[in-house]
């Protein structure tokens, strides 16, 4: 974690732009929030994949990052918005969270006890014989929109970023 502090946004626009020479896509998980790494990636991204919680703080938080996002002109026009750890004890629901942040919600993935089981037990929730269940189909649902498409002449790759 300490050897993160250094890391600057020269930094990571150089190694994305490394990256994508070798790789059709390249997927970037970033920290909350907007520092400058974040913001050198996404002066680079072709997608962003804007994930909040159900929780008030969370969906104004993703709000303003993406009003920010917009009045920099860095948001690309790819985004695909994710509700993670959704339930129903929340008291929110996915059409009270669409008009704060102001676009639709494209996948809600569930809270699952699963989830945690799996990673406690070190074996792959996606790979397990049992692959049904809500957790699963979202997370495939996600899979599926992050798809990279064919490559064009013109464009070797695509990036994308989560917020």
């Amino acid at each position: 974690p300490a050897a993160n502090e250094g890391v600057t946004g020269a930094q990571v626009h150089r190694l994305l732009q490394q990256l994508s020479t070798q790789f059709s896509c390249v997927l970037v998980d970033t920290a909350a929030g907007l520092g400058e790494p974040t913001l050198a990636a996404l002066e680079v991204t072709d997608e962003v994949v804007a994930v909040s919680t159900m929780d008030v703080a969370s969906v104004r938080s993703l709000r303003r990052e993406v009003d920010l996002l917009t009045q920099l002109d860095l948001m690309p026009a790819g985004r695909t918005c994710v509700l993670n750890l959704a339930d129903r004890q929340s008291g929110m629901k996915v059409k009270d969270v669409e008009p704060v942040i102001g676009f639709p919600v494209d996948v809600v993935i569930p809270r699952s006890s699963t989830v945690q089981l799996a990673a406690n037990h070190g074996r792959p929730l996606m790979l397990r014989k049992r692959r049904g269940g809500p957790f699963v189909k979202a997370i495939r649902s996600l899979m599926a929109r992050l798809q990279p498409t064919a490559p064009t002449p013109d464009s070797k790759h695509r990036r994308m970023e989560v917020a």
